[in-house]
């Protein structure tokens, strides 16, 4: 069990490092999630997951679709869609938002 948390740099060695660690590189791209390479000398690793394999991974889409349908099964639905909305530059538009929402 590790006692003290406190790590410094000096406390690695790069020998130490370089023969039980691999090197990880993370970069948030636009069409992935998460990218990361593996350098392995002359070889490279790439792991990288899309935005439909985290929404897949996490279960938020079957999430999505249960909620909507209770949403729709209580009439919350039409509801929602007819709630007037508070963009707009309209100042009687946003009187009338701010009117709904507070009732």
């Amino acid at each position: 069990m590790i006692q003290n948390h406190d790590l410094t740099l000096q406390d690695f060695q790069y020998q130490e490092d370089e023969a039980l660690y691999t090197p990880t590189f993370i970069d948030p791209g636009r069409k992935s999630v998460f990218m990361a390479v593996i350098d392995l000398g002359d070889e490279h690793q790439v792991r990288e997951c899309s935005a439909a394999e985290y929404y897949h991974l996490t279960g938020s889409t079957p999430c999505q679709n249960k909620l909507q349908k209770m949403k729709d099964e209580a009439g919350i639905t039409t509801i929602e869609s007819s709630a007037t909305t508070k963009k707009t530059f309209k100042s009687t538009a946003y009187n009338n938002y701010a009117i709904y929402a507070l009732n």
